[in-house]
Order: structure tokens, then C-alpha cells, then sequence
């Protein structure tokens, strides 16, 4: 990673418990530039999500998609 900010982002995304804080860091990640094949790559692993081949932009959208699956599926609250 090239800054410490990219580095900050990169752990909170490993640390957040929840998906939908995983996603908003992972868009924050891919506005700011900073985003790589890596990056999806590891986040992936450790969400146990294969994200197939392809250019960065296809796969950070297969990812997305992927994490909005798994968002409908968290729950946030006492039911």
C-alpha cells in the first residue's frame, strides 16, 4: 500500500464486524484510487468469497455484489 491512510482503510475493513461497514470502506477504498487486485483479493479470502478473473473495475463490482448479498442476510438488532 502506498500511504497510511490506504493502510488505515485496508485494516478497518479487515477489523469491521459488519458488511455494510465493509462495503462503504471498500467504495471509499475504490473512489479514492487506491484499490487493487490484491486488495479484492485478500478482502475476499477473508470473507471466504471467490471473485473471478478479470480487470480491477469488473472485479470490484462482482465483489460489491457479493457483499450486498451477504448483507441482506446480516442482522443488525434484537428481532
Amino acid at each position: 500500500m502506498d500511504n497510511e491512510h490506504t493502510a488505515s482503510l485496508y485494516e478497518q475493513f479487515l477489523d469491521s464486524r459488519l458488511i455494510r461497514e465493509k462495503r462503504e470502506i471498500l467504495q471509499k477504498i475504490y473512489r479514492e484510487g487506491e484499490l487493487t487486485d490484491k486488495m479484492i483479493t485478500d478482502f475476499a479470502v477473508t470473507l471466504d468469497i471467490v471473485v473471478g478473473e478479470g480487470d480491477l473495475e469488473s472485479r470490484y463490482y462482482d465483489f460489491l455484489g457479493c457483499l450486498d448479498s451477504l448483507a441482506r442476510f446480516e442482522t443488525t438488532g434484537l428481532r
